[in-house]
This record gives structure tokens, C-alpha cells and sequence, in this order.
């Protein structure tokens, strides 16, 4: 061991990555792995197997040689995003390092702590502590290191990534290298399925958010329910096929489970004169006001919901609703003036906030019913859900149900898989229902009290299946009914003084207003005629790069701005990016008009969302509410 070279590093690591400062800091038991020479002259790495034979993790003649053929053969000047799986004695990363843009980004994952020690006694890692794109894990836990992927989930999502991983150090421990990097995958294409609706529905988001303001203040938030269901058997019901089968058990012993319901499974348990306690409702579109039928009885249904979904609904629900905090930039805004309401972690459906506000109010066991995640004869829903009925009522002669849910069916062609159903027979599903799944499973883990009583579709992999009627016979005998509203009878919104809201909002709103001024000023002078000289679109881009950056010292401004547009932010950052590598690889080449065209459309986007915000933050300012 070199301590000079290991205090070096451990400086770094305390000044620029703390949390792995406290991982690595002591001493480490590392008897597992042997430092030698190479035939080269540099540190190379082997494992000591427990019959105390040697193999060589790096290369004993030249690792160094080997690091630099290992990056040569991944065509890394396409990409400027890194997931690096395995840290070894660091010379893959000093050898990406010395071949990427100084502006990419690397997260560097590594799952043994005790390597990590023994690679910072070894080398001086200067070079890769220091790199300012660098973030760096040392975890096997994947919830950790999740937590670390969200820093970047936006830009890998946008722009790709590259993973960059030594075969030989994933011999260690094969098992955990190859499910982190499953995990990875898994978690980027949740990511990028949310960053397609954010990008699609971003607007909508902000009006209903907007229009949401009153009700926000008003109703109580999630942490109110906080255990207060403990040892209750829950039911959560989506609207798949499968309910179908077994949604007529419900009515019989309906006082004896908490009942969760999605939104889009209202109407097929209204059918069935089955209510739910708490029904859930994420969606901003429109539509969804359809699901709810007000003729029926929804004096005992409280909504749990999302700030997003369109105003109307949580003004349906006074004195029976719960909000739970939303990862949206003006919801976010608000609660952090306001007061935070409580979360359900990372909500990728309905079903998904359903099962986590089962679990954040303590019941025992969860079980889901309707979760099918896949189609059944190309049929997505139950009958009687809303959508159902809604492509029955164009039933005609020229257009039976088979032929409209073809039709429906066909619009998911692109992203369609053939998998098995817990009957091991085939099914249909789609890209976006199989992370779904892989979230569930993930989110569940090995709770040991979540069962699946759909009977039938994709599966959830950490959760047993059942019969439905028999997890009722089994779990549900008891009624709860009296201990339930004694539980939710009590909870009540506290006070919240608006006025609160007016200082910060002020202070956002000269921000926009000054950005916008800007922005009208570039535009007057540089888009103002059909003919646009070169000069002037040199001058564009100058000047938009300056605004950017003036925007970019305001994070808060610059987030609302981005949700409310996010789509077209997206698009700026993608193009950028795209520009940065033509030019890192011929520096000769001349991107003015792409760089033209880029900040125009930009410039747009830029102030169709100034004027949204402006408009919001000038209710917040003037009268503490009313957006």
C-alpha cells in the first residue's frame, strides 16, 4: 500500500464525493485480491479464489495496454454519456477520460467497497475523482445507486448512453454485475417511457396544476395516512381483462378489505355495485372526468390524487381527498412555499401509486386484481371500464368489437413483445406493460406480503398468485368497517396562510419578466425580417448562448421554465449535444446554420413558456392564489 497515493485520493474523495469518503475511508478487508507487477511495470489486479488459485482481473502483462483497447473497441466519440460497471485499479476510466469531450458525464459504479479501498491504495485516481462529470457509487444496493441515476436520468435519457464493462471484473461477483446491469436498462427505459409523457403532456401538466392551486391548499396531503390503515388486508384494483373473472367476488366481503381503485376501473365496480375507499387518479387528460359517474355512490370513495389530473375532479371530492406530492417543476414550486404533502416514491401508472399508498398506510397483505399488463384478444380493458364501453357504443354493422379493438390494438405494433402468463402460455404485452412489471417487482421486492389475484396476464415476479376467492376465504374474514372511518374520519387540512407565497412569487416573476424583455429584444433585432444575414445569425447564437447561461444561474426559474415546455427544452439539449460531437470530431466544420436553427426554435419555446409562467406567477404575487 502507497499512503501517500491513498491519502491523495482519500482528500479528493472527502472534498468531491463525501458519501464515498465514509464507505472507504477505513480500512478494508482485502485479502480476496492481490496487487503485483505486471510485466509492463504497473499495477495489475488478481482474485484469490478460496482454493487459493489466482485469476487475473487485469491483464499481467500490460493492463494498461488492455484498458486502451478496450475503449478503442466501443466507438466511445459517439457518445458523451458513460455508465462505467466496475472501478478495478482505474485505468478503463483514465483511458475514457483521455478519449470523451471534457463535458460528458460518467457514473462510475462499483459494488465492492473492499476493491474500491484497495484501488485507492494502489493508483493515483486523481485524473477520475477530479473529472467535474464524474459521479461515482460504491454500492451494491440498487436502490442507492438508483438514487444516483437520478441525478442524470433527464440527459442519458435524451441524449443515450454508452455502459463500459471489463469482462473480468465482472467474474467477482458475476451474479451482481450482471443484475445491476439489468437494473440499468430497466431503469432507463422507465425513464425514458416518463420522459415521453412529460414531453407529450408537459403543458397540460402546468394548466391543471395551475387550475389545481385552491384544491392543492385545501386538501389534505398523503403523510395524513401514514399507518393509519396497519394489518388491513388491501385490495387494488386496475382495469384489465382478467377482472372480469373474479370482480363479482368482491361484493360479499366488501367490509372486510380496504379497496383501491384506478380511475379507469370505477365504472366496471359501480356495475357491480362494489365502492371503492380510495380511488386514484393520476392522469392529466381530459377524458379522464369520464370516468366518474356521479349518479352512483361515491359518499364513502375518497380520491387520492396527483396535482396534474384536470381541476374538476378534486373540487368533486371536498372533505374526501388526498393530494401526495408531484415531481412536477410548478407543483414542486408550490409545495416547496407551501407545504410538502406527503409522497408515494416513484409512481410509473395508477397501479403503481395505488400499491404505495397500500404500503404507506401500513395494510397487510396487498393484493392486486385487473393487473393483467398485457392484452387478451388484443383487448386492453375489462368490459364495462370506460374504455370498453366507450368503443362499444360505435359498435355498428361495419364495426364489430373484434374489428375496433384490432384497431386500437395496431396503434401499439411498434413496441409490441411476445411473453408468457402465469400459465406459462403466450401472451402479447408491450415494452412499456413489461417495465411496468419489472417496476412492480422491483418496488415489492421481498415484501413477503403482496399477493396477485388477477388470474391471469403478465405476472409480477415477487408477488404469488392466487385465486382470488381464496385470498378472501384466507386474508379478508374479519370487518374492518368501524376501524377504517374511525381512521379516516379525523383527518382534516390544517391552516395555511396564503400570503406566504406572494414574496417568492414576486421575486420569480420580475426573473421572468426580465428574461422575457431579453427575449423580445433578440427577437426584434435578429428575426425580424425574411432575410436573415449570416452575421445576424451569428449573433443570435452569441447572444442566446449568454441568456441561457443567465437563465441557468436561476435553477428555479429555469426548471419552471423547462416543465412547462419540456419538449421543446428536450429538443435544445438534444441538438446541442449533437453539435458538440460534430465538432469534436471535425473541428473545421461549419454548424451556423444548425446552431441558427436550434436557438430560433428555441427562442419560441423559450417565450410561449415565459408567457405561461408570467401569467401564473402574476395571480401567485397579486393575490396569493387564484392561478
Amino acid at each position: 500500500m502507497n499512503t501517500e497515493i491513498l491519502q491523495k485520493n482519500l482528500l479528493h474523495l472527502k472534498k468531491l464525493h463525501p458519501e464515498v469518503y465514509e464507505i472507504v475511508k477505513d480500512p478494508g478487508n482485502t485479502r480476496d485480491y492481490e496487487i503485483t507487477l505486471s510485466n509492463s511495470g504497473v499495477s495489475t489486479l488478481s482474485c484469490i479464489k478460496p482454493d487459493k488459485s489466482k485469476i487475473y482481473l487485469l491483464s499481467k502483462y500490460d493492463p494498461l495496454k488492455e484498458a486502451k483497447g478496450l475503449i478503442a473497441s466501443l466507438n466511445v466519440d459517439e457518445y458523451f454519456n458513460f455508465i462505467v460497471l466496475g472501478l478495478g485499479l482505474g485505468y478503463q476510466v483514465m483511458e475514457l477520460i483521455k478519449s470523451i469531450p471534457e463535458y460528458s458525464k460518467i457514473i462510475l459504479i462499483e459494488t465492492d467497497k473492499n476493491l474500491a479501498r484497495l484501488a485507492f491504495e494502489t493508483n493515483d485516481l486523481s485524473q477520475i475523482l477530479t473529472y467535474p462529470g464524474l459521479n461515482l457509487v460504491i454500492s451494491g444496493n440498487f436502490v442507492e445507486i438508483s438514487t444516483l441515476l437520478d441525478k442524470e436520468k433527464i440527459n442519458f435519457s435524451l441524449n443515450g448512453y454508452k455502459i463500459i464493462q471489463q469482462n473480468s471484473l465482472s467474474e467477482v461477483n458475476p451474479e451482481i454485475s450482471l443484475g445491476i446491469r439489468k437494473e440499468v436498462t430497466v431503469y432507463f427505459q422507465a425513464s425514458e417511457i416518463e420522459l415521453k409523457t412529460q414531453s407529450a403532456k408537459s403543458q397540460t401538466f402546468y394548466k391543471n396544476i395551475s387550475g389545481n392551486y385552491q384544491n392543492m391548499l385545501a386538501s389534505p396531503g398523503v403523510r395524513e395516512l401514514k399507518n393509519a390503515l396497519v394489518d388491513i388486508p388491501a385490495i387494488i384494483c386496475s382495469a384489465g381483462p382478467s377482472l372480469d373473472k373474479n370482480i363479482q367476488y368482491l361484493k360479499a366481503k366488501r367490509e372486510n378489505f380496504v379497496l383501491i381503485s384506478a380511475a379507469t376501473a370505477l365504472n366496471s365496480l359501480q356495475r357491480c355495485q362494489v365502492f371503492p375507499d380510495f380511488l386514484v387518479a393520476i392522469d392529466p387528460n381530459e377524458l379522464t372526468t369520464q370516468f366518474f359517474n356521479l349518479e352512483k355512490d361515491l359518499e364513502k370513495t375518497r380520491l387520492v390524487y396527483d396535482p396534474v389530473i384536470p381541476s374538476v375532479i378534486p373540487t368533486l371530492f371536498k372533505g374526501k381527498r388526498f393530494i401526495y406530492d408531484s415531481p412536477i417543476s410548478l407543483a414542486q414550486w408550490v409545495q416547496n412555499y407551501t407545504e410538502t404533502k406527503g409522497s408515494l416514491g416513484k409512481v410509473f401508472s395508477v397501479a403503481h401509486a395505488a400499491y404505495n399508498l397500500a404500503r404507506l398506510m401500513g395494510c397487510s397483505p396487498i393484493i392486486f386484481i385487473g393487473q393483467d399488463l398485457s392484452f387478451n384478444k388484443k383487448r386492453l380493458h375489462s368490459r364495462n371500464s370506460y374504455y370498453y364501453q366507450r368503443r362499444e357504443d360505435r359498435i355498428n354493422r361495419l364495426e364489430t368489437m373484434e374489428i375496433l379493438d384490432g384497431i386500437k390494438f395496431k396503434k401499439y405494433s411498434k413496441n409490441i413483445l411476445q411473453k408468457k402468463d402465469i400459465f406459462n402460455n403466450s401472451l402479447v404485452t408491450t415494452v412499456a406493460m413489461e417495465t411496468y412489471a419489472q417496476m412492480f417487482s422491483d418496488s415489492i421486492g421481498n415484501i413477503q406480503n403482496t399477493f396477485n389475484a388477477t388470474e391471469g396476464g403478465l405476472g409480477i415476479k415477487e408477488s404469488k398468485n392466487y385465486l382470488l376467492r381464496e385470498i378472501l376465504n384466507h386474508h379478508c374474514r374479519v370487518n374492518i368497517g368501524a376501524k377504517k372511518e374511525n381512521a379516516l374520519g379525523s383527518i382534516f387540512p390544517g391552516p395555511f396562510s396564503e400570503s406566504q407565497i406572494s414574496v417568492p412569487a414576486k421575486r420569480q416573476l420580475l426573473f421572468f419578466k426580465e428574461v422575457f424583455q431579453s427575449i423580445n429584444k433578440l427577437e426584434y433585432k435578429y428575426l425580424n425580417s425574411a432575410v436573415i444575414s449570416n452575421k445576424n445569425k451569428e449573433n443570435l447564437v452569441l447572444e442566446m448562448k449568454s441568456t441561457i447561461q443567465n437563465l441557468l444561474r436561476n435553477e428555479e426559474a429555469t426548471l419552471l421554465l423547462q416543465g412547462y415546455d419540456f419538449l421543446g427544452f428536450s429538443l435544445w439539449n438534444k441538438r446541442s449535444n449533437e453539435i458538440l460531437l460534430r465538432k469534436k470530431k471535425d473541428k473545421s466544420v461549419d454548424l451556423l446554420e444548425e446552431e441558427f436553427q436550434r436557438d430560433r426554435e428555441f427562442l419560441y419555446a423559450l417565450k410561449k413558456s415565459l408567457e405561461f409562467n408570467i401569467n401564473v406567477f402574476e395571480d401567485l404575487a397579486g393575490t396569493g392564489g387564484g392561478a
